[in-house]
């Protein structure tokens, strides 16, 4: 933990520099007076800079020590030049009372966030094949056709990139592995904002919704903070992108606000995170009409050429690693390379990304054989009381607000606030498609949770309108109940039998956040070269490497040097 806590503010310089840098180049500008929210986007931007620029370095050079340099040197060039830092003034205008509310409050989170990311790795994909990409992009440029040897591989992603970028793996200790729980940090920070202004004077919708997501994010979300998978960088991106085009929605300024550049980058970068996030598009389509409506050609352009930046290196890495600008799921590539993965075996990819998204105890012949109802109640009951829950209220809300249509108060605030009806349309959208592309719970947190959080932000300020509410009793009644939801999923997480063990990780885990573990591996034969194969539940983690789940014999290096990538011959 200790470690890691120097490791935070080292990412926090190098991020919040770079952010600030490219605020400028780009004309970005934040709500000074909200600095919490101002703090955290410019980071996230820094974050997603890196990781653009480390994606197109990756096409031609391995990300190592050599680009830490170049990174460190920009940011150092930032902080003479621009002083970014010298902006921050955290909680300046709050109350005695509100301000050691907040500090408190963030400094347990903060102490939470730390130790959640310290301790083991919990994704069971981060050991599949996370941890051996990060390993490739530290070790190669990007390998042409790598998703031969593991299909896996090929599921490039930007996320996965900045884990390399900060991986420090130069350094001989370990490759470090906790972008994640930074970004939950940061997010902590930008939903915190909502939470200090609901427990203030005012409240708007956005600030339920950022105050609900706080809650979401650390129920739901932080026992992944160690792992460098995608799911949960996805779900945070989707969440922030949600709230910031309700914060334009309610203050009105769609077509003259600069934060629709950042908007724009931010669901761009969440398709090059994890491509089922598609359905956020769906979020940019009015500020696009908005800005061609007022003729804002000149900050429409800025964010479409902001947004191809984003998305151009992740093709390019796409169209390397696999030979398809969008892998998987697509099996149309503009230009036929040699080391192009057969069309078969990406159809079956997809057909396996939804079997064991949906049904992963049952078998995926038992499962194709099943009908629509059959699989989606086998599945439903599958899911444990906290996710059937989710699943229930994005079901059960919708009807409740249409009973609510009765009362004309009611359709009247629903009138004022079309616009976020919209967003709150696209948030059921993204469920929708991800319920019926690939089901698992962790996939589609992002949609299922915004979604939640929109329903009740709406109808929390109508009742607070229409009966008289003590919006500090509110607060602190929402305060002790996720309190309560929180120490319940705890408490029933740990027996007193375990309660030893989790004592023995805390002191594991003060100096230096744990390794990857390390699983034993075989040799095993390609066409014309051998490689490690993994001998437990298809897993090699980061060392050995290189490592793959299993070896297939109709594939072949392309040349004797492993940097000339790999192909498929029938």
């Amino acid at each position: 933990m200790i470690i890691l806590f120097f490791a935070f503010i080292y990412v926090f310089i190098v991020t919040y520099s770079w952010g600030r840098l490219f605020q400028r180049v780009l004309r970005i500008e934040t709500a000074k007076e909200s600095n919490l929210t101002s703090i955290s986007i410019t980071s996230i931007l820094g974050v997603i800079a890196l990781s653009t620029v480390g994606s197109f370095v990756s096409l031609a050079w391995r990300i190592n020590w050599e680009f830490q340099v170049i990174v460190f040197a920009i940011s150092l060039t930032s902080i003479i030049f621009i002083k970014p830092f010298k902006e921050i003034n955290i909680f300046k205008s709050e109350t005695r009372s509100n301000l050691l509310v907040l500090t408190v409050s963030f400094f347990l989170a903060f102490v939470v966030i730390l130790y959640a990311t310290s301790s083991s790795v919990k994704n069971p994909d981060t050991g599949i094949y996370h941890a051996q990409a990060i390993r490739w992009i530290e070790s190669y440029p990007a390998i042409p056709g790598l998703a031969n040897i593991h299909q896996r591989l090929g599921y490039n992603s930007s996320w996965i990139m900045v884990n390399a970028i900060f991986s420090f793996s130069f350094l001989g200790k370990q490759s470090f592995h906790f972008m994640t729980g930074y970004l939950i940090l940061i997010t902590t920070s930008y939903f915190f904002d909502g939470f200090k202004n609901v427990l203030g004077k005012s409240g708007s919708i956005n600030d339920y919704v950022k105050t609900i997501l706080l809650v979401c994010m650390f129920v739901f979300m932080l026992d992944q903070a160690s792992s460098p998978g995608t799911d949960i960088p996805a779900a945070i991106f989707i969440g922030i992108s949600m709230c910031e085009a309700i914060e334009m929605f309610e203050k009105g300024d769609t077509h003259k606000n600069s934060r629709i550049i950042f908007l724009m980058i931010l669901v761009s970068y969440c398709l090059t995170v994890k491509l089922s996030t598609v359905p956020i598009i769906l979020v940019a389509i009015p500020f696009i009409f908005s800005s061609l409506k007022y003729r804002q050609t000149k900050q429409l352009w800025s964010a479409s050429l902001s947004a191809l930046t984003v998305i151009t290196p992740f093709m390019l890495r796409n169209m390397v690693l696999s030979g398809y600008l969008v892998f998987p799921g697509m099996t149309y590539s503009p230009i036929i390379l040699d080391w192009r993965l057969p069309t078969e075996i990406v159809q079956r990819e997809s057909k396996v990304i939804k079997w064991f998204a949906t049904l992963p105890n049952s078998s995926m012949e038992r499962y194709e054989s099943l009908s629509f109802r059959a699989w989606s109640r086998e599945w439903f009951l599958n899911l444990n009381y906290m996710h059937r829950f989710l699943i229930c209220i994005n079901i059960v809300f919708p009807f409740f607000m249409l009973t609510l249509f009765t009362v004309e108060s009611w359709r009247a605030y629903i009138k004022k606030n079309i616009p976020i009806l919209y967003l709150l349309g696209a948030c059921i959208s993204g469920v929708i498609f991800w319920f019926f592309s690939a089901p698992a719970i962790r996939f589609g947190l992002g949609f299922l949770l915004t979604t939640i959080a929109i329903y009740f932000a709406f109808f929390i300020p109508w009742i607070i309108g229409k009966i008289p509410i003590n919006r500090k009793l509110l607060m602190t009644c929402f305060i002790l109940g996720s309190l309560s939801v929180i120490l319940l999923i705890f408490t029933r997480s740990i027996s007193l039998s375990s309660f030893e063990r989790r004592i023995t990780s805390i002191k594991a885990v003060i100096i230096s956040p744990r390794d990857y573990p390390v699983w034993s591996t075989s040799i095993c034969e390609f066409k014309n070269f051998e490689m490690l194969c993994a001998n437990e539940y298809n897993s090699c983690w980061y060392d050995p490497f290189p490592c793959v789940t299993s070896a297939d014999p109709n594939v072949e290096m392309r040349s004797a040097d492993i940097q000339d990538g790999f192909r498929y011959i029938p």
